[in-house]
């Protein structure tokens, strides 16, 4: 299940892709247990769908924040990406 998504204006894209500005990329993973699984096998895989389907390559991303926190719901991941100041 896609979760709701803000992908930026066309335009915005665009200046990113020229501009190639350094990024900060926040992950939070939601998992029923917090030893079951492993933090640095999923931000692979979220930064390569998420960079994918705004059509950037993750070799802007310059700071990387991540946590993995208890959900009583179904696991998921939430994913934050900034232009760093």
């Amino acid at each position: 299940m896609l979760a709701q998504s803000r992908r930026p204006p066309a335009d915005e894209l665009a200046r990113i892709r020229r501009q190639k500005p350094a990024l900060s990329v926040e992950l939070t993973f939601y998992v029923k247990s917090l030893l079951q699984r492993d933090v640095d096998g999923g931000i692979k895989a979220a930064l390569d769908a998420a960079f994918s389907y705004l059509g950037l390559n993750d070799n802007l991303v310059s700071e990387l924040y991540c946590s993995k926190l208890k959900s009583n719901g179904a696991p998921c991941c939430e994913i934050v990406i900034r232009m760093c100041e």
